[in-house]
């Protein structure tokens, strides 16, 4: 076997998660919750009033788990930032 000469080589790639880094490993349903919260701390005091944080996690949790089984049935991929604007326009 030849070994490659610089002007043979066109790219290198790496698998980055859990080659070159380890990240946490959390379930998504428990990272789905850290990011509504993250959003609705950075939210609060810029929309009046903003509904209690129970509220939206337990609204959030609604149509997270009603896309899911759709997804499952259509195959098709649903949007998170589109839901979670549709839980603050209603």
């Amino acid at each position: 076997m030849k070994t490659p000469d610089k002007s043979d080589i066109k790219c290198i790639m790496f698998d980055l998660g859990s080659t070159l880094i380890e990240y946490e490993n959390i379930p998504w349903d428990e990272m789905n919750l850290l990011a509504l919260e993250a959003g609705y701390n950075y939210l609060r005091g810029s929309i009046n009033p903003l509904p209690s944080y129970e509220k939206i996690t337990e609204e959030y949790i609604k149509i997270r788990d009603i896309n899911r089984e759709s997804s499952r049935e259509t195959l098709k991929e649903w949007n998170v930032p589109d839901k979670i604007s549709e839980l603050f326009n209603n």
